[in-house]
């Protein structure tokens, strides 16, 4: 949104312009240090020890050392063999004019509403189609994760932006099956019924394994421990469920510190490992 005007905005910004003479990684953004070429906040983009530039730093600045954005995307570089640019990380030279020219581009007219009904049935979606409204909520996230899954894995692009939806909705699907599953079992084992109003995840896989084990009248404590060894990996990932909504938490501190990149086919079939259970 405001994708025109806050990319002239930017470009007469002082502080972009001393960015810009700078030089940034696009794995961690706003490092003093290039963890992939050695280069000081200071260095000039493109600049590099081997003399053949910085293809990450300079790209990520959209001041790659040669050719377009689009060729330093899909060309490792010499300094970084074993770290490839993945497709999709950069707008292409098309979309950058694109996107300075917002008169080309519908903005809302007099009159439009975001909930009125157009003509074609199929795109009405129905809100309460079952009498449980957790299956909705819960299986819709779980399926806009699948979803965006396949789109990355078919289209071989666009893994940089969707890795953020695609995660919290994995995150979300995961949060709500665990609290349902306690409400479930409350009402099974005759407890007090009591909806966990918290993002922790460890909090409730702990009540949730607490309340299965004594519904489940067998031995399973070496799966739950397989669940819970990789719901912990995610809490200690994103523990307030703000990593993949906001790039800073609530003190301004930057969220996912502790990661560069992930493996979005792997981190799904993971997951689903988990939901089948």
């Amino acid at each position: 949104m405001w994708g025109g005007s806050w990319a002239r905005a930017r470009e007469r910004s002082p502080s972009v312009a001393r960015q810009q003479r700078g030089h940034l990684c696009p794995v961690r953004p706003g490092l003093g240090h290039c963890e992939h070429c050695g280069l000081d906040s200071g260095s000039e983009p493109g600049a590099g020890t081997s003399g053949a530039g910085c293809r990450v730093g300079a790209a990520a600045l959209g001041h790659p050392p040669s050719g377009t954005v689009a060729d330093v995307a899909v060309s490792p570089d010499p300094t970084h063999a074993t770290y490839p640019l993945p497709r999709g990380c950069f707008m292409t030279d098309t979309e950058r004019e694109d996107s300075l020219h917002m008169s080309s581009l519908p903005w809302p007219a007099p009159g439009d509403q975001l909930f009125a009904e157009g003509p074609e049935w199929w795109h009405i979606a129905l809100l309460h189609f079952s009498h449980d409204e957790w299956v909705g909520y819960i299986g819709g996230y779980r399926r806009a994760a699948e979803v965006l899954t396949n789109n990355v894995l078919e289209s071989r692009s666009h893994e940089n932006w969707l890795v953020y939806p695609l995660v919290l909705c994995w995150r979300q699907y995961l949060e709500l099956r665990l609290k349902n599953l306690i409400l479930e079992c409350q009402q099974l084992l005759d407890e007090d019924v009591e909806l966990y109003r918290t993002h922790n995840l460890s909090t409730l896989w702990s009540e949730s394994r607490r309340l299965l084990e004594r519904a489940i009248d067998e031995d399973i404590s070496t799966d739950l421990d397989n669940v819970g060894s990789m719901i912990t990996e995610l809490q200690s990932v994103d523990p307030t469920s703000d990593g993949f909504r906001y790039p800073v938490d609530r003190s301004s501190q930057p969220t996912l510190v502790s990661l560069n990149s992930i493996d979005l086919s792997h981190f799904s079939r993971s997951m689903t490992k988990v939901a089948n259970v």
